[in-house]
């Protein structure tokens, strides 16, 4: 970037992809949203990742397009199976 540029330049300008949303879901203690049996129905906060990603990749607004970056974070202790697991739930419920 040139050192005379002004930095009021938008990134889309600059050869940047420019500003994105960025959303984290996380779930609660236990919970996991991606891994359910067929008798379990996603968590609410599963089901707002999966609204989030199916939102358009870009999406003008006043300023320029913005970008959106959608992650999932499952609770504690739920991809972890048997003492580990049990341990986990219990110290995430407790903190």
């Amino acid at each position: 970037m040139d050192s005379d540029q002004d930095w009021t330049t938008l990134p889309n300008e600059m050869g940047q992809e420019g500003p994105k949303y960025i959303m984290v879901f996380c779930d609660g203690t236990g919970k996991d949203g991606e891994n359910l049996s067929r008798e379990e129905s996603p968590t609410n906060v599963y089901s707002l990742y999966k609204f989030a990603e199916e939102l358009p990749e870009r999406v003008d607004v006043e300023g320029g397009p913005f970008g959106k970056v959608a992650y999932y974070v499952p609770g504690v202790g739920s991809r972890l199976h048997g003492t580990a697991g049990l341990l986990a739930k219990l110290h995430g419920m407790a903190a």
